[in-house]
């Protein structure tokens, strides 16, 4: 890839994730020094698509330490909500709709969706 970038490295991942493969998605990812919000979305969303849930959730949990600090959106909280359901773990994503509305972010079709996923499966 002659020109790196943020946007040339998140089209890439996207793809690999698309044809699943996440290894080389993951090695794309681990070559970025400085990682944005964009990127761990790219990555969380491919382990969450590729039945890799655990890696989704411990790559959200990274971000929000706080010697990283980014600041999740509606994509991530969304591909996290989806592994939270892959793994049967309600109350994680309980944790996440509460966080979400400490944010200050407002529900979406994406997010109820996922929400309906979740509840419908593992919660009742």
């Amino acid at each position: 890839m002659p020109d790196r970038n943020n946007v040339s490295y998140i089209t890439m991942i996207s793809a690999y994730s698309k044809y699943g493969s996440v290894e080389s998605a993951k090695e794309l990812y681990d070559q970025m020094a400085e990682k944005d919000l964009l990127l761990y979305n790219a990555m969380i969303a491919c382990f969450a698509q590729n039945n890799r849930a655990k890696e989704a959730l411990q790559l959200f949990d990274e971000m929000l330490k706080p010697n990283v600090n980014v600041q999740p959106d509606k994509m991530t909280l969304a591909s996290a909500i989806s592994a939270c359901s892959q793994l049967g773990d309600s109350k994680y994503g309980t944790w996440i709709e509460t966080y979400m509305r400490e944010l200050g972010i407002g529900m979406d079709d994406h997010l109820a969706t996922s929400f309906i996923d979740l509840y419908a499966k593992w919660k009742y």
